[in-house]
């Protein structure tokens, strides 16, 4: 691959730490969500009938996003004020490393260069989700009101 194809760590780095993740995430979400339906979903077929559902899985997804920030959140307040932990940065955190396990061992066992196709796969998609959950996760403030 050439130098203007590469991708650069510290560019797509740079472009999550602009991006606001929670809506990211939402989107992402439900399409994660309607991978799990038998059918040929979005990912196989953009035209199918499960398609017709994704403002479904939207809101669905943008609740599931929702109660997940509150729990953590109600976990933190539950914290003594002289506690040094955090919930969001446990969980977050946990994800993370997990996701970035899944990607040493993935690049370890396939060395040929990563094609375009893996985007359209279910279980690509999952961890991707799972990752802007963990990022978006770690952000939560330890003091959070609400």
């Amino acid at each position: 691959m050439d130098d203007e194809g590469a991708f650069v760590l510290k560019d797509v780095l740079d472009w999550f730490s602009k991006v606001k993740t929670q809506p990211l995430l939402i989107v992402f979400l439900a399409i994660a969500i309607s991978t799990f339906i038998p059918s040929p979903g979005p990912l196989e077929n953009p035209f199918s009938m499960v398609s017709l559902v994704i403002p479904v899985f939207i809101g669905v997804a943008h609740l599931l996003v929702i109660v997940w920030v509150r729990f953590v959140n109600s976990l933190n307040m539950k914290l003594a004020e002289h506690d040094l932990g955090s919930w969001s940065m446990l969980f977050g955190g946990s994800g993370l490393a997990f996701c970035l396990c899944v990607v040493c061992w993935y690049v370890s066992h396939h060395p040929e260069p990563i094609a375009l196709k893996i985007l359209g796969e279910a279980n690509f998609l999952r961890l991707f989700t799972l990752f802007l959950l963990s990022a978006e996760t770690i952000k939560l403030p330890r003091y959070a009101r609400g």
